[in-house]
Order: structure tokens, then C-alpha cells, then sequence
């Protein structure tokens, strides 16, 4: 009796962690790239970088050339709300600012500070050149506790009650099962792992698409 019950809670607790794991990825494929889901990587992106090339151009209009350096920007530390210097992005680290010519490269060093990198660590671009690098990897996505870097909260939360669901559904029927007089075999807890997990996956994946608008 001990040993069977012992067996259903496990067969139960893998279905649950099963969903949990599967909802995570979904909601990390679809979300990675959405609008307020990296703050930090977003305020520097749309904001910072954007009104600093806006700047640059307006600067370029008027003088007929680039400046050399982002302080020759008129009202730029005001712009910024920056009073000092250097500029800084979201992560307190410098903008980088290079001239070439009649080019130039504007970019951030992103969350380490560091040339490279990938996800929060990777270099962003006023042009958007390094877009798809600058998706937050899954392992950044899921063990990552600031907010302002991941807003991904609601959805481990989302993920643990509907591991728990899953946990008491799939307890609850094998229970039903056996009591029918139905002996549980080894295929049977396998096919029956399958049918739950398919049926919660399908469910969660319905539902997930109405939350990646808002973020929650």
C-alpha cells in the first residue's frame, strides 16, 4: 500500500514538474523578446541610445559634421536628466561613442559592462545590429531575481500552481483509476504520464498568448 502510494506521488510529481519546466520554456521563447520584459535592456535601447542618435543627427544637421565626443551635444546631460559626465546607461556604465569619419558607432557594453557577450550581457546598438544576440538566454530568463533585468515573476508563479494542479489532477485519477479495479501497469503510468502532460501542455499553451501583451 505505502509502496503504491509512494509510486503514485512520484508519477505525480513528475507531470507537475514537467509542466512547470514546459510552461517556463514557452513563456521564455515568447516573451524573450517582448516590450517590458527587460527593462533595463529596454531604457537603454528605446531611450537612451535612440535619443542620443537623435541628437547626433540634429548635431550633424546643424554643425555639418558628427562631434567628436557626446559632450559637444548641446542639452544632452539635460535631455537625460545626467547632470555629470560620462553618460551612462541603465547599468550605470558609460555609452560608447565612436567617430569614423562621416560614420560613427554608438552602442552600450550592456548589463556586465563589457565588450561582447550575450543576452543581458551583449552589446546593444543604436542601429539594432545585435538585436537577436541581445535576447536574454533561458538560464538568464529563469534564474535572474531582478525585476527591472527580468520581469518574469508572474509567470514562475503561474508555473508552480499549475505544476500543483497538475500534481493534484494527476494524483486524484490514478487513485480513481486503481479503485475501478484497473491494475496500473508500467505502460499504463507511462501512457498515462503522456495523455496529462499533452492535455496540460495543450491547456497552458492556449492560455499562454493571452498574457504576452502585458507581461503577466
Amino acid at each position: 500500500m505505502i509502496r503504491r502510494l509512494i509510486r503514485h506521488v512520484l508519477i505525480a510529481l513528475l507531470c507537475g514538474a514537467l509542466i512547470f519546466v514546459i510552461l517556463n520554456v514557452a513563456a521564455w521563447y515568447n516573451l524573450r523578446g517582448q516590450r517590458n520584459m527587460c527593462r533595463n535592456q529596454d531604457f537603454t535601447r528605446f531611450y537612451g541610445l535612440r535619443v542620443l542618435g537623435m541628437q547626433i543627427a540634429d548635431y550633424r544637421e546643424k554643425h555639418g559634421v558628427l562631434p567628436d565626443t557626446l559632450a559637444e551635444i548641446p542639452d544632452v546631460h539635460t535631455i537625460l536628466q545626467q547632470p555629470g559626465e560620462p553618460l551612462l546607461d541603465s547599468w550605470g556604465n558609460p555609452f560608447q561613442y565612436r567617430r569614423e569619419g562621416e560614420t560613427y558607432e554608438l552602442f552600450s557594453y550592456g548589463r556586465d559592462g563589457q565588450p561582447g557577450g550575450v543576452g543581458l550581457d551583449a552589446d546593444l546598438y543604436v542601429d539594432g545590429r545585435n538585436r537577436e544576440r541581445a535576447l536574454p538566454t533561458f538560464r538568464q530568463f529563469f534564474l535572474t531575481n531582478d525585476k527591472d533585468e527580468v520581469a518574469r515573476d508572474g509567470f514562475l508563479v503561474a508555473g508552480v500552481e499549475a505544476a500543483f494542479l497538475v500534481f493534484c489532477f494527476t494524483l486524484m485519477t490514478i487513485k480513481g483509476t486503481t479503485r475501478t479495479g484497473h491494475p496500473m501497469t508500467a505502460w499504463r503510468y507511462v501512457w498515462f504520464t503522456l495523455v496529462v502532460l499533452v492535455i496540460a501542455t495543450g491547456m497552458g499553451l492556449m492560455l499562454l498568448p493571452l498574457h504576452i501583451p502585458n507581461g503577466h
